[in-house]
């Protein structure tokens, strides 16, 4: 996943002997919009050789600038004080 401008994101990845996966998303305000597109690479591809997925997510702002727990400790998450999507 790479992130350009701390605005747009783009992602290549590979699920171990299942699909190729490619992704780009955005943020706006508190609002989160991505899309994602798989590609089956086993035999289960006759049946569905792809998929999309489209999501919206929304941050929560937090209340308190004390608010620490490790999996937010992220420059991406502190800095804008919110919680994770």
């Amino acid at each position: 996943k790479g992130i350009y401008q701390d605005f747009l994101w783009a992602s290549v990845g590979y699920r171990l002997r299942d699909a190729v996966t490619m992704g780009l998303g955005t943020e706006y305000n508190n609002f989160l919009f991505s899309y994602s597109y798989d590609i089956t690479v086993t035999e289960a591809s006759t049946f569905s050789p792809h998929t999309h997925e489209l999501t919206v997510g929304y941050y929560i702002l937090r209340k308190r600038a004390t608010f620490t727990q490790k999996s937010l400790l992220g420059p991406r998450v502190l800095g804008r004080r919110r919680l994770v999507r």
